[in-house]
């Protein structure tokens, strides 16, 4: 009996152990630039959209043991947050916006998407919730992302407005049960993030 005791305070704990180091090396998924680049050369818009949703979500979590060993069971994982958008590699956010830029001959792109951010008022009082809610709605409405009413519409085509895609579903969230402030945060996150890239 102080055998089987003995044997199963040493094992538990070393299977545990064993499991926590093969989770830590689990390498990073690869993020699929080369098929991002394709589809986009294909005018495949509503594809490059999903793919740049796929690739933000790799990025954000690749140096994250714990949301890399979740992003194994749950596919897409939503386990990043506003500070893992900010750690995204300047050479890969800058690979994005150009394979965007390029083949729409410069009209989608997060580089003009902060343009146009950057274009509208902004907040007299930094904080001030119903002044963010209302940039971000206005950004959204003059991308095409939503109508007058706050529909949300999306064009996967050429002839959408200039700014209109990527989509915001490179957040990787549904974010339908959040206020609008969350969305605010995460747009601005990515735009100073695109900034800094030298976009």
């Amino acid at each position: 009996m102080r055998n089987k005791r003995l044997v199963w305070r040493w094992l538990v704990p070393f299977i545990v152990f064993v499991g926590l180091m093969i989770l830590w090396n689990l390498s990073p998924e690869e993020a699929d630039f080369q098929g991002l680049e394709k589809v986009l050369e294909a005018k495949d818009w509503k594809s490059a959209d999903e793919k740049t949703r796929a690739i933000i979500i790799v990025l954000a979590t690749r140096k994250n043991f714990f949301q890399r060993a979740v992003g194994r069971i749950v596919p897409e994982s939503k386990l990043y947050n506003l500070d893992d958008l900010a750690r995204i590699d300047c050479k890969d956010i800058r690979l994005i916006d150009s394979l965007w830029g390029e083949y729409s001959q410069g009209k989608f792109g997060w580089g003009i998407q902060q343009k146009i951010w950057q274009s509208l008022p902004k907040p007299e009082t930094p904080y001030e919730i119903d002044a963010l809610i209302e940039r971000y709605r206005e950004f959204t409405q003059q991308v095409g992302w939503r109508d007058e009413r706050g529909h949300t519409r999306m064009i996967f085509d050429i002839t959408a407005p200039t700014g209109h895609l990527p989509s915001q579903d490179w957040t990787a969230e549904d974010q339908n049960w959040k206020p609008l402030r969350y969305d605010y945060f995460k747009m601005r996150t990515m735009f100073n993030r695109v900034n800094q890239c030298g976009n």
